[in-house]
């Protein structure tokens, strides 16, 4: 009675173990399905064999450089290089990349000293005449104490990295038409803090850039006065007329007064920058 009840037992244990493994199979299947139609690179490397994680540090480096592509999905191949991903599968590392070899034996070091967590490489690579600008994330598998595989996706950040570029280029035109211009250009918030003055604003306010960044448009220091003296109503200040108007204002005459008594007759054109639902973001006076 006890044999038998031992049988059944292992019986019933190895279908378990079947129904499991039966169950890691589909897993790892529709994984291999979502990576083949996925948008974005996925692959991996494999050592074979598997490299012990307490080899040395060098030894481990050439272990890996000498893994082979065993995992790439179709989009792969526009990343390192190639036309189809036929071409690369079954290749060392060394021979997929197309970085330097000393750039990419310096990445893998530094995965290698991280303890083959996920961490992220960027390299340049030459392409159709040109720089792009490749991401790479990469993770290892370690398994009985040994590193199985390098598991990874890649990015092309080139138009990103391009557009970025010529955000930096346009700020500096920017900055050098604020710097040489001779007219005076200040730049506000919607609640009429100056967050922007150039050094032609510097000279005719008598005020340094940074004491300028201290005020707002209506500051009691500087009494905004109509031409003749009289007292401006704030709806009629050049910064609330521009937001409340849907074009720029232009000529707009009006003095400021100094605690000193110094007096300057001043011609302001304003107009509001508006986001894309019409909201201000900022108000430009010149």
């Amino acid at each position: 009675m006890r044999r038998y009840n031992r049988r059944v037992a292992t019986s019933e244990g190895r279908s378990r173990e079947g129904t499991e493994l039966e169950r890691l199979r589909e897993e790892v299947a529709r994984l291999r399905t979502l990576i083949a139609h996925g948008e974005n690179p996925v692959w991996c490397f494999r050592l074979e064999p598997p490299a012990p994680v307490d080899l040395g540090e060098d030894e481990l480096v050439r272990r890996i450089l000498a893994a082979r592509l065993v995992e790439a999905n179709p989009p792969t191949a526009r990343v390192f290089a190639r036309d189809d991903v036929s071409e690369i599968l079954g290749l060392k590392m060394t021979e997929v990349s197309v970085a330097p070899l000393e750039d990419l034996e310096k990445r893998v070091r530094g995965f290698v000293q991280r303890g083959f967590t996920l961490g992220e490489a960027r390299f340049d690579r030459a392409a159709g005449g040109g720089l792009r600008k490749v991401r790479h994330q990469v993770l290892g598998s370690v398994r009985d104490g040994c590193l199985e595989a390098l598991w990874g996706t890649s990015s092309d950040r080139t138009e990103h990295a391009r557009a970025q570029s010529e955000l930096e280029r346009e700020r500096s035109l920017v900055e050098a038409i604020l710097h040489t211009s001779v007219a005076a250009i200040v730049v506000m918030d919607p609640d009429g803090r100056i967050v922007v003055a150039n050094p032609a604003a510097e000279s005719i306010l008598g005020l340094s850039r940074d004491r300028i960044l201290e005020r707002t448009y209506d500051d009691p220091e500087w009494r905004s006065t109509a031409p003749d003296g009289s007292r401006m109503a704030d709806e009629e200040q050049p910064f609330r007329r521009a937001l409340a108007s849907s074009a720029p204002v232009h000529d707009m005459r009006l003095a400021i007064e100094w605690p000193s008594g110094e007096r300057k007759l001043l011609s302001v054109d304003a107009g509001a920058i508006r986001d894309a639902a019409r909201r201000p973001v900022a108000v430009v006076a010149s």
